[in-house]
């Protein structure tokens, strides 16, 4: 007997796409199941796992289990997922499946599930999407809506790597809403987001191989959907002459230092071929670097700061970090200086200039020129990073507050209170983007229990 309901049409992307609502750890006991159960061949056997497996699996400890297991089993067998049928691209009717047609659970032999036959056509070509890596991405998630949107945001990858420039993916908030059973909940698309989307970017960020940042599809005023940005996380190579936020660690975090680089870098003319010999000896005024900068130059303390900033980058080296092993360049090959003279000459080592070069290649001079005028050095690495981002319409960025810090070189023993990094670093620092750069940048906290973990940043253009 033919099912009518039932359409052959319908793709391994559907069940992602369905609505599920699973509590995290029964969303995490199922998944494995697909993966262990699920035979090369079609065929679905028993999955059986013991409590300390399952605890070890879930992370949590076997004496809790003990006590959850039953929960976890009832909201399995209880909780069905509901498969849309769609004719032309609009919805008809949705097909109710339970998830597990057996459930059985012993404290000596742990639990034995068996998936629903009528699921076997999905769930056969599931598995072939639902690879061992992914399922231990799953696992460390500590949220069903990071889970519900990272398997959305994998169903719509139309390769199987991400490309190095990244690919957009666009989802409806309705499809979202619906695939994490949320479809009633949070009628204010600012819930909507803080609950939802900003958990979910923030774990994928940090548990995945993926970067992500989203802005918004509107009808008018309403959003109506978001559209991700996924971007490979890559380990920057020596090789590729690169200098950016991931792999260099500046040894000195003198602001006047750091401006100096700048507007040394900012000196600097690309040349036109690979082939093209570049030239290493810059010379400048300190007259000149003052007016850049916003420093009186009439006033001989700020001369002679200046003097000795450069001889202290003149000594210093800095280091390039890739896979464990540290490479330690210095900055200049020499340095010559008029005594009661403002004029000052560089010669950058020839080491050091492929990574100078390509800083110099990711920011304008106009940029270069913003960095100049800002007084923390914590406000112009902040903007370096979210300038990276490449916010060219308004764009929401989730970062990992360890990350954060290490990308604006704060030392482990200083602002270790949320409190301290906020007043110190994070609203000084947005204020003077906001006030100095062709950015504006608002900022929010998200919390996991009583303790921030990441902020997320809203970037978007000056008009």
């Amino acid at each position: 007997m033919t099912n009518t309901f039932f359409s052959e049409n319908l793709q391994p992307h559907t069940i992602i796409n369905a609505k599920q609502d699973l509590k995290l750890n029964s969303t995490k006991l199922l998944r494995s199941t697909i993966l262990q159960s699920v035979q090369d061949n079609g065929e679905i056997q028993p999955y059986n796992i013991t409590i300390k497996e399952l605890a070890s699996l879930l992370g949590i400890s076997p004496s809790n289990l003990y006590r959850d297991v039953e929960c976890i089993t009832d909201d399995i067998m209880n909780h069905p997922v509901y498969i849309r049928e769609t004719a032309n691209g609009e919805p008809t009717h949705y097909i109710e499946m339970p998830w597990i047609s057996l459930c059985g659970y012993s404290a000596e032999s742990g639990i034995s599930l068996k998936l629903n036959k009528e699921l076997r056509p999905f769930l056969v070509q599931l598995k072939q999407y639902y690879t061992q890596s992914m399922l231990e991405t799953v696992l460390k998630m500590k949220s069903v809506y990071s889970i519900r949107v990272f398997e959305l945001l994998l169903s719509q990858m139309t390769e199987k790597h991400v490309p190095a420039s990244g690919t957009h993916i666009i989802l409806s908030v309705q499809e979202i809403k619906e695939a994490c059973a949320c479809d009633n909940k949070y009628d204010s698309f600012s819930n909507f987001k803080v609950k939802v989307i900003d958990t979910a970017v923030t774990e994928i960020n940090k548990t995945t191989n993926y970067n992500l940042s989203f802005t918004y599809k509107k009808d008018g005023k309403l959003v109506t959907g978001i559209d991700f940005l996924m971007m490979p996380k890559t380990t920057p190579s020596i090789d590729d002459k690169q200098i950016s936020k991931e792999n260099i660690i500046w040894n000195k975090k003198n602001p006047l230092e750091q401006k100096l680089l700048r507007f040394l870098i900012s000196l600097m003319t690309l040349p036109l071929n690979d082939t093209e010999n570049q030239q290493y000896r810059y010379e400048f005024h300190i007259a000149a670097f003052c007016k850049k900068c916003g420093i009186d130059p009439t006033n001989g303390k700020n001369y002679e700061n200046i003097r000795n900033a450069v001889k202290n980058l003149s000594a210093d080296s800095f280091c390039i970090e890739h896979n464990g092993n540290k490479t330690f360049l210095h900055w200049f090959a020499s340095l010559a200086m008029k005594e009661n003279s403002g004029k000052i000459t560089v010669t950058f080592s020839a080491e050091a200039m492929p990574y100078l070069l390509n800083m110099k290649k990711q920011f304008s001079q106009q940029e270069l020129t913003q960095k100049l005028a800002m007084k923390s050095s914590y406000s112009i690495a902040l903007y370096e990073l979210l300038k990276s981002y490449d916010p060219k319409k308004e764009t929401s960025v989730s970062i990992d507050i360890q990350d954060l810090r290490r990308s604006l070189a704060i030392p482990d023993n200083k602002y270790k209170e949320f409190i301290g990094f906020r007043r110190r670093v994070l609203e000084p620092s947005v204020k003077e983007i906001n006030h100095c750069t062709d950015l504006i940048v608002t900022w929010s906290g998200y919390k996991q229990g009583r303790n921030y973990t990441s902020i997320i940043f809203q970037i978007k253009k000056q008009q």
